[in-house]
């Protein structure tokens, strides 16, 4: 899905009064890689929102098994790869990205089953097919779970280190 206008809402994290080796490493989590991160999650959601579209009658399941294996699993696997790559000293910011990286691997788990799904679908074995989506929908579901845990931890060590969010100004491709 294409959008006409360009835009971004920032969040850039403000040190408190105090600053600590965790503070600054919260803040260079979130604006250096976390922020990069969720861009990921937003093409990741626009190509499901692709596989959605073709796989609401039973003669997308091929299209859609082909974007799951073309698009969708590579931008899962270079999340992934991008989450485990980030070097970090805190163990409070390490919990957090390995909360990331476990979503990411619960995600990926979900996927793959839905892509059988896809597969065994294009095959007309849609009782199976079916069986395998409710499934699929179970680890994605349990994904998003662990993302609101995500959040939660993250407010919460924003608010025990200090931390504050600010929200930047929308720009769209007028502004460019």
């Amino acid at each position: 899905m294409k959008k006409n206008a360009w835009s971004l809402i920032a969040f850039v994290l403000l040190l408190s009064a105090c600053s600590s080796p965790v503070t600054d490493e919260l803040v260079d989590y979130h604006n250096d890689y976390w922020l990069e991160f969720e861009s990921m999650v937003e093409e990741y959601d626009a190509s499901t929102q692709e596989v959605a579209q073709l796989s609401e009658t039973s003669s997308g399941f091929e299209e859609a098994y082909d974007l799951m294996e073309e698009e969708i699993m590579p931008q899962i696997d270079e999340m992934s790869v991008f989450l485990e790559e980030i070097e970090l000293e805190q163990e409070d910011v390490q919990e957090l990205n390995q909360m990331q990286i476990d979503m990411v691997d619960q995600l990926h788990e979900g996927m793959q089953v839905q892509q059988e799904a896809f597969q065994l679908g294009a095959e007309g074995q849609i009782d199976e097919a079916s069986e395998l989506g409710i499934q699929s929908g179970e680890y994605v579901e349990e994904a998003m779970e662990m993302q609101e845990a995500f959040d939660e931890r993250r407010e919460a060590l924003w608010e025990e280190y200090g931390v504050e969010a600010e929200e930047e100004e929308e720009l769209d491709d007028t502004d460019l």
